[in-house]
């Protein structure tokens, strides 16, 4: 930030795009883009690109009478919550989108790679931070739990009664 930045011109022909792949957590990648999500920036416009975002790059066509698994189902639902906030419309996953998912997520885990591939696949920018070192939960319970997870509702905490 205290190199780079300063080289780009401040006009209104610059464009400067910085693109990654999250490594995990507790780093400058992580620090900087949530910085930029969560309190904006006069410079940097936050952009997230979900896998799905183009329909034809991944897809396979299911076998007949294929059902996806549960946490497929589970994918596809947080895909249908979280999409209209990073693609401007609500996202059904195709079955061949959901197919190729649950193929390519089934080998990763196989490989015990589930967190990479988690990151290279990601439907939410959360999902894509995910631990790059062993963890004390594997990425399977975690992604399970993160799935399942809805979010809070607010309440109004009064001290001293009613």
């Amino acid at each position: 930030e205290n190199d780079l930045y300063p080289t780009i011109p401040r006009a209104a022909t610059t464009l400067c795009i910085l693109e990654s792949t999250a490594q995990g957590r507790v780093n400058w990648w992580h620090d900087f883009t949530e910085r930029i999500r969560v309190k904006g920036s006069y410079r940097w416009r936050y952009l997230f690109i979900p896998w799905y975002a183009e329909e034809k790059k991944y897809n396979l066509t299911p076998p007949t009478g294929w059902k996806p698994s549960d946490i497929a189902i589970l994918h596809a639902k947080k895909v249908h919550e979280t999409s209209p906030e990073w693609i401007g419309k609500a996202v059904m996953l195709s079955p061949e989108q959901l197919y190729w998912w649950e193929l390519e997520r089934g080998d990763a885990v196989k490989r015990g790679i589930l967190n990479i591939f988690l990151t290279n696949y990601c439907a939410t920018p959360e999902e894509s931070f995910q631990h790059t070192t062993v963890a004390a939960m594997s990425p399977e319970i975690l992604e399970r739990l993160r799935l399942q997870a809805t979010m809070g509702k607010p309440y109004d905490v009064r001290l001293g009664g009613l």
